[in-house]
């Protein structure tokens, strides 16, 4: 046989009207068996079962729980906050941190500006400071 792809098609449409055929034929050979068991079904059964059935039908249905109304909204809430901090973490990486310039020149300090040694370091000053003289002092 020659599989050009005109055959090729034309083989395809064929599986495709067999495969629907076949379909049909289990579709209407199953109609036909639940056609054949209702007309077996008891008086009392069938009674039961549209007596179920209406007081189903009439039962008002229940609300949804708050979980479930707005479940969906607050994944999504969620999943914007996520992606909020995640970006503005991602900013704050790529960021260029801002650094300090050192004085190009010393600051010289003017003679009327003399402070006597004022901010020296004064061993005993860092210990009065620990002592619970200063506490007292700090708590008033």
């Amino acid at each position: 046989m020659n599989d050009t792809p005109e055959n090729q098609m034309h083989q395809n449409d064929q599986d495709s009207k067999e495969h629907a055929f076949k379909e049909h034929a289990f579709d209407a050979a199953m109609r036909q068996r639940y056609a054949e068991a209702t007309t077996q079904v008891s008086a009392r059964t069938q009674a039961q079962l549209h007596q179920r059935r209406r007081q189903a039908l009439s039962t008002p249905r229940r609300a949804a729980s708050p979980l479930r109304r707005y479940g969906l909204a607050g994944a999504t809430a969620c999943a914007a906050l996520f992606a909020a901090v995640l970006g503005l973490q991602w900013q704050q990486e790529n960021r260029v941190q801002p650094t300090l310039a050192a004085p190009s020149a010393p600051i010289s300090a003017d003679a009327d500006d003399d402070d006597g040694g004022l901010y020296d370091q004064n061993p005993d000053f860092y210990l009065w400071l620990a002592s619970q003289d200063a506490q007292s002092l700090a708590m008033e």
